[in-house]
């Protein structure tokens, strides 16, 4: 078999990825496990209403330097980790700034020129359900980018291990054809 040339590689590889990565999976898979069941974290929310100077449609550059000066003037001005947008409803909008540490929130309120402004702070597992939502800077994100192609890699060598022993192709086989079952009737019931 072609593969045995290979294996000392296929075999440093497989180590060397699973131990590097293995801290970001287990965070990955923690924080998506305990999310599929409800379990997503808290904050600590501090909200104030303060007068400001907007257009009656304000863009996203705009909201971005309001928010700026909301974050330093009342919150010590850390700025979220995450992308700013704004979200519109009707004839209503509302601008969040998500991040790994904190959330920020600046909507009007049904007083012209009053406008509600929330800093949600992270409680620990927040923080990492954050970072899983891929609402951290982009070191983490670069990180997680990583874990998805080592994901691939590790499932990679190791198939690539089980096939050059006949009896883990045996059982690689039977897992295999199990698995997709169990993956095709989760779809189908879902």
């Amino acid at each position: 078999m072609k593969i045995q040339k290979y294996l000392p590689m296929i075999l440093i590889t497989h180590v060397v990825f699973a131990g590097f990565f293995l801290p970001a999976a287990l965070t990955f898979a923690i924080t998506g496990g305990l999310y599929t069941f409800g379990i997503r974290g808290s904050y600590e929310t501090k909200s104030l209403e303060i007068p400001l100077t907007l257009q009656t449609d304000p863009n996203l550059p705009e909201l971005i330097s309001v928010a700026k000066q909301v974050l330093l003037e009342h919150f010590h001005g850390e700025v979220p980790s995450g992308e700013p947008a704004v979200k519109k409803t009707g004839t209503s909008w509302n601008f969040e700034w998500t991040g790994a540490r904190a959330d920020f929130v600046l909507e009007p309120t049904t007083n012209s020129g009053v406008y509600k402004v929330s800093l949600k702070k992270t409680g620990f597992h927040r923080f990492f359900v954050q970072l899983h939502k891929a609402k951290g800077g982009w070191p983490f994100k670069v990180l997680a980018g990583g874990l998805a192609v080592a994901f691939v890699l590790l499932f990679a060598s190791g198939v690539a291990i089980a096939l050059t022993r006949p009896r883990e192709t045996k059982r690689l086989i039977y897992s295999l054809s199990a698995g997709t079952a169990v993956f095709l009737i989760c779809l189908y019931l879902s």
